[in-house]
């Protein structure tokens, strides 16, 4: 696929998902069928932190010791440099966002409102999915 047509196709996504949504409970359906036809990923279960904050508001999610995703103004988090996660997703109904993972396992960026998973895309493995946070 062509860069121009990739575009078209995610201007089409974004303006048909306003018109209409997909219906509650059809992505989990979609990761079931995928996960039969063969398409691999690991779950990852995170729990919710309470962390003193200097200011504003925020949420933490973890997995000590090697995974922390922090949402608050914006997305920012840590992944351990052994997992080997080279990019993350935020998989959410309003939209998503992609965030590149530094040498030290850091990553950053815009926040998706909503109910929203991470995928840790790794170099060489299988994908890390979070459960749905918010």
């Amino acid at each position: 696929m062509r860069d121009d047509e990739a575009g078209l196709l995610a201007e089409l996504r974004e303006v048909l998902s306003g018109l209409d949504p997909v219906p509650a409970g059809v992505r989990e359906a979609a990761v079931v069928a995928g996960s039969l036809l063969g398409v691999r990923w690991e779950r990852v279960e995170l729990e919710e932190v309470a962390v003193p904050l200097m200011r504003g508001t925020a949420r933490v999610w973890a997995r000590e010791p090697d995974i922390t995703i922090r949402v608050g103004g914006e997305v920012t988090g840590v992944v351990a440099p052994e997992l080997g996660v080279t990019r993350v997703e935020s998989q959410g109904a309003a939209g998503g966002a992609r965030y590149a993972v530094d040498a030290g396992g850091s990553f950053g960026g815009p926040v998706v409102r909503g109910r929203v998973r991470f995928v840790l895309h790794r170099a060489g493995g299988v994908p890390l999915v979070t459960s749905w946070l918010g």
